[in-house]
């Protein structure tokens, strides 16, 4: 299967199980994918000023905890998924009235590789678990570079490979094998395809090792990361 049809697969088979995502996501990553995203968080140079992208937004979870920790001017939240846009916004929503926020939220409809932006937008750009579905990963980078600010920030979550081959073998076993056999059990309803089989073809897109860090790239390094990505798309 071609990545771009298996692209437009994932995306109709995540939109049919937007209900029970995070909580498949929570299991599957055994707890780590909240604290990387909340590590990040942490880790970012947000102010009570700063313009904040959440690039391939989902059911909103990354957002969630920039605006309780930062609480920013500006929070954009694009996806390419309308009922993903609409599932968010409700929880979003439901978030600021749970915990006494009034933020200045914008949802948007978009690919990475031609962001709906003006130049130079954003102070932070986050991408979790997303910048390995992009259709083009080289032009999307140039995109995040264009609507990054002068000393912004591209902060990047993501499943690493390991430097040793052992356990890039059994991090691949259990990507591709283990992972889709417990999401199904885990959804327990019919759905045409396994969104979790599908996106495991696209783990080894993302070219960050643990020799990469750290998460945050400022503009001058995006065309580092950028021949990261093309190397680990030639590589097995």
């Amino acid at each position: 299967m071609e990545f771009n049809e298996s692209w437009h697969t994932v995306v109709a088979a995540l939109e049919k199980i937007i209900p029970r995502y995070e909580e498949v996501n929570r299991y599957i990553s055994l707890g780590y994918a909240e604290k990387a995203r909340i590590y990040a968080v942490n880790s970012a140079d947000v102010k009570s000023d700063s313009r904040v992208l959440d690039a391939g937004l989902g059911p909103a979870s990354l957002s969630k905890i920039v605006i309780s920790r930062f609480n920013p001017s500006l929070l954009v939240g694009s996806d390419v998924s309308v009922n993903m846009l609409k599932a968010a916004a409700k929880k979003l929503t439901t978030f600021n009235r749970n915990n006494n926020k009034k933020s200045n939220i914008q949802l948007i409809r978009g690919i990475f590789e031609r962001l709906p932006f003006r130049d130079e937008t954003f102070n932070q750009i986050f991408a979790s678990f997303s910048l390995r579905d992009s259709l083009d990963s080289e032009l999307t980078m140039k995109e995040f570079h264009r609507i990054c600010k002068n000393n912004g920030q591209l902060i990047v979550i993501d499943i690493g490979k390991p430097d040793n081959r052992i356990l890039r073998v059994a991090m691949k076993v259990y990507m591709h094998i283990l992972v889709p056999i417990f999401a199904k059990c885990l959804i327990r309803q019919k759905i045409e395809g396994n969104p979790w089989s599908l996106r495991a073809r696209t783990s080894h897109r993302c070219g960050i090792s643990s020799s990469s860090s750290p998460l945050q790239h400022s503009p001058d390094r995006l065309s580092r990361m950028q021949s990261n990505i093309r190397k680990s798309q030639a590589g097995p």
